[in-house]
Order: C-alpha cells, then structure tokens, then sequence
C-alpha cells in the first residue's frame, strides 16, 4: 500500500505540480491571482466528472462498452469513439468551464492569460481523470501493467490534456481580444483541441499506438510551445480596451 501511495504521488501529482510551478513560471511578467489559478484547477475537476457522467450516458445510449479499445481484431469502435466521442465531449466541458468562471474577469488581459487558465483547468480535469483511472487499474491489473499504465497517464495523458486545451486556450484568448469573428476562434480552438485529443486516444486504440502517440503529443506541444510568445499572445490589454464578446 505504501509503494502505491509513492507511485501515485510520483506520477500522477508530481507531474501536476511540476506543471503549474512551470506555467507560473512562464506567467512571470503577468502573474495571475492565485484565487484564479485555484478557481481554475477547480473547476477542471468539475469538468471532468461531467465529461465522465456524459460518457457514460451516450455510451450506454449507443451500446458501446468500457471494453471497446479491447474488442478483438477490431479497432473501429475504439479509433471512432476516440475521435467523435471522447475528445469533443471532454474539450467542450473545459472549454464551457474557461468561458464562465475567469473569461469576464479584470484580470483576464492577454491572450496568454487564456493560456494559463486553459492549462490548469486540463490539470484539475487530468488529476481526478488519473485517480480514477489509478483506482480501476491497481484493482484489476498486474503489478507490473499498473505501473507502466500509470507512468503513461501520469506523464503523457497529462501532456494531452495541457496541449489541446492550452491551445483551446489560446484562440479563445484570441478570441476575446479581436475586433471580429471571435466566435469563429472559439470554434476553431474548441475543435482543434478535440482532434489533438481524439487523434492522442485513437493512436492508443491501434497497434503499437503509444509508440505512436508519445511524439505525436510532444511534438505538437513544442510547436504550441512557439506560438505562446508572440507579440498578439503576450499583449495586455487595459481593463478599458476589454470588451469581451458573451
């Protein structure tokens, strides 16, 4: 139990905190207030328990299965469910989270902002995502499986999260601040963070998918990476100059 509880908190919180040490690190010339950051991480908790509770209807509505990556010789349910189920449903709950507790707010004046918000609330949503799936693997699993699916989750699943939804992040700060055709960058930051996430679980749904998926998410993290410092994403705006679209 207690090599449980190390591995748990190595992989699954470490990560957590390293993250929101290292995005309030990038936020240094701007920081947010704590009472934000906090609001966001919670309610990227709340967003994940809806996205569960959602899942779970529509799954159970259209006859798929928790089984479905395992059906054998079959990928189709899985790579479809991935794609059209799971990252729309789950980027559309963070996005309505980030719209309505920190869009309104003063202290939401540049793009980055949005950036800052969107990733923690991927990380709220990412850690009661890895408890849950922490708890159904140590019940059901091998040693030796749960460790290698708990190092994956911990690492790279979180990794997911903070790219597609960083990114959602970015166009909906864009969005905030443009004189026109906001709504369409909401769409789009909403729809691309959907496909990076729907693309991330559809590899781990076909043969030798994590192989696949590992660069893949690191590779559009770093060119995300590159767009956070332009001029338009670092811009502050002064509270006069905000006028957000609702």
């Amino acid at each position: 139990m207690n090599f449980l509880i190390l591995l748990f908190t190595a992989l699954v919180i470490v990560p957590i905190a390293l993250w929101i040490m290292y995005i309030r690190y990038e936020d240094r010339s701007e920081v947010e207030p704590r009472k934000l950051i906090r609001r966001c991480l919670y309610v990227g908790v709340a967003a994940a328990v809806m996205a569960a509770l959602s899942e779970f209807f529509i799954y159970d509505w259209l006859g798929i299965g928790t089984d479905m990556y395992e059906t054998t010789g079959i990928v189709t349910i899985g790579f479809v469910a991935s794609i059209f189920l799971a990252g729309p449903i789950e980027e559309l709950f963070k996005y309505i989270v980030l719209r309505y507790s920190v869009y309104f707010t003063t202290d939401f004046n540049q793009a980055f902002d949005s950036v800052v918000y969107g990733i923690m609330i991927a990380l709220g949503f990412s850690f009661i995502e890895n408890c849950a799936y922490f708890y159904s693997l140590q019940v059901k699993d091998t040693m030796l499986a749960f460790i290698f699916f708990v190092f994956i989750r911990g690492i790279f699943t979180t990794l997911m999260h903070v790219t597609a939804t960083g990114i959602m992040g970015l166009y909906v700060g864009r969005a905030k601040f443009a004189t026109s055709g906001s709504r369409l960058l909401m769409i789009k930051g909403v729809a691309l963070a959907a496909l990076i996430h729907g693309t991330f679980n559809a590899l781990l749904a076909i043969p030798y998918g994590i192989e696949l998926s590992i660069p893949f998410i690191v590779v559009i993290f770093l060119i995300f990476q590159t767009k956070w410092d332009k001029p338009d994403v670092r811009m502050i705006w002064r509270a006069a100059d905000v006028a957000p679209t609702r």
